[in-house]
């Protein structure tokens, strides 16, 4: 790579550490937008619109449940793109010493933060990809489940699909094993980089 000399692809493992601190800061996010979803049930509860046990009219229950992903969906967006379009890092690649610079072709590095569409599209990818698998997952376990199954064979099923759902998820970043630059395939779609975070190189950004 034509890239000055203080530029360097991060290594899979100090990745891969980053991305797991970020997950729990995510799930942390996700659990705010639970928590939030619980006080809104709870509001409805003590002002009579929702029977604890079930006695109730209209589509409430689904219309927090897509409330609340619609929230944790928003919260870990604002984490992850907002902080990588503007410095670069997120909180688990600060502690990690890494960053995100634009890399539009391996004769073209700039150190600088990617553009907020490309840091979208780093997120996206992935995300997209695990959220298109849950749907996909979603709707065999319905049509497995429509088969007459006991709750415990229904439980034990969702196992493999979950695994699945974490596969596909975890897809694009295990591909920067497989790359000489250590892209993965949503850094390649967007035009980026991760690189070791050198006082030079937070100099410039």
């Amino acid at each position: 790579m034509n890239t000055p000399t203080d530029i360097q692809p991060a290594v899979f493992w100090r990745r891969a550490t980053a991305r797991a601190i970020d997950a729990v800061c995510m799930l942390v996010l996700c659990g705010l937008a639970a928590m939030a979803a619980s006080i809104v049930l709870l509001i409805f509860i003590v002002a009579g619109e929702v029977d604890l046990f079930g006695n109730n009219e209209g589509p409430l229950a689904e219309l927090l449940i897509v409330g609340m992903v619609l929230l944790a969906l928003v919260l870990t967006y604002l984490y992850e793109v907002t902080s990588t379009a503007r410095w670069g890092q997120t909180f688990g690649k600060r502690l990690m010493d890494l960053c995100v610079i634009r890399c539009l072709d391996t004769e073209n590095v700039a150190v600088e933060p990617p553009r907020r569409h490309s840091s979208m599209m780093r997120w996206a990818i992935p995300h997209g990809a695990a959220v298109a698998a849950t749907i996909l997952s979603g709707v065999a376990v319905m049509a497995i489940g429509d088969e007459g199954l006991t709750d415990g064979e229904f439980l034990r099923l969702l196992v493999p699909f979950c695994v699945f759902v974490a596969v596909v998820w975890s897809m694009c970043y295990v591909s920067a094993l497989f790359d000489s630059q250590r892209q993965g395939w949503h850094d390649k779609a967007a035009g980026t980089i991760v690189i070791y975070a050198t006082n030079e190189v937070l100099e410039r950004l």
